[in-house]
């Protein structure tokens, strides 16, 4: 259903039981773990139960020991992009043997998707981070010639605040990608480049960048709106909206703070759900998740409280 793009609620909401997630942990191969919530995140629908289950030691250990490297691509890409925490799969997975094994059989697309996921799930992944930073892997990432995946990648060394550590890989990886045809760039790989730029410059690199296109930025949300005036309501003025942390820089925009007294350099960010992770035991809201805590990384590296 979700390879043909059909949604099916009917079907999602009976799978995401606990009977039913119990029994595919147990009995099922990675490969169909690994399907089954690769197809969740892809019609996006939540699976909480099948979260909670996957993230478990025993499954966690069949899966990266048993599992090929598309299956472990393709489950942590999943819990990532359905924002649930998976520290022990993380853990797991950000092993020399299985980091080894995945740049050496994995495709780039799933080499990508795995760095990827542990960005935006906030884990540090020093040992795949190092396996990734290698000549060999990057070339396979440049000759394969898909700009999403050499945007998850750089992207992902940008979150992590691994730009200056991998700076070799980093540029080959961004030269190469501003020698091609900037007009074929999606919004999404478009909006990586440039954020990954941003880090970039926060950790003192200077990326080199020849595209015209600006980004798409979000408008103000009504909470954003609302506790502006309330804010002022109750005297706490003077301060100004929509701040881009690198004066004179355009691109800054997408790092825009919320609400900012630009002479205290004080920020106001109005974090919502989609900046944080849910819990892996809860399924409530838990961390802050990897884009929204590079972004106070980098407002504190650059002197904003």
């Amino acid at each position: 259903m979700a390879t043909l793009q059909h949604d099916a609620p009917v079907l999602v909401k009976a799978i995401d039981r606990k009977e039913v997630v119990e029994r595919l942990v147990r009995e099922g191969k990675p490969q169909e773990i690994a399907n089954t919530i690769w197809a969740m995140a892809t019609l996006q629908h939540d699976a909480p139960m099948l979260a909670k289950a996957i993230d478990r030691k025993e499954v966690v250990e069949i899966l990266v020991r048993e599992g090929k490297p598309q299956n472990i691509a393709n489950t942590i890409w999943a819990m990532a992009t359905l924002q649930h925490d998976a520290p022990i799969m993380a853990k797991a997975i950000d092993r020399k043997e299985v980091v080894e094994r995945l740049v050496r059989e994995g495709k780039p697309q799933e080499i990508a998707n795995t760095i990827w996921a542990m960005a935006t799930l906030q884990h540090d992944a020093p040992m795949l981070a190092k396996a990734i930073d290698s000549k060999e892997v990057v070339e396979r990432i440049v000759r394969e010639e898909t700009l999403q995946n050499i945007a998850n990648t750089i992207w992902s060394f940008g979150v992590l605040g691994l730009v200056r550590e991998n700076e070799d890989s980093v540029r080959l990886l961004w030269d190469d990608s501003m020698r091609r045809q900037l007009g074929n760039f999606g919004d999404e790989a478009l909006r990586q480049f440039e954020l990954t730029r941003l880090y970039a410059k926060s950790e003192g690199v200077e990326l080199m960048t020849r595209s015209a296109r600006r980004v798409t930025i979000g408008s103000p949300s009504r909470f954003e709106n609302d506790t502006a005036r309330e804010l002022e309501k109750f005297g706490f003025g003077g301060f100004e909206r929509e701040v881009s942390p690198f004066e004179g820089d355009e691109g800054g925009e997408l790092l825009k703070i919320d609400i900012a007294w630009v002479d205290k350099k004080v920020a106001l960010e109005l974090d919502g759900p989609s900046h944080f992770l849910k819990s892996a035991k809860t399924g409530k809201e838990g961390r802050r998740n990897g884009p929204t805590e590079a972004k106070k990384r980098l407002l504190k590296s650059l002197g904003w409280k």
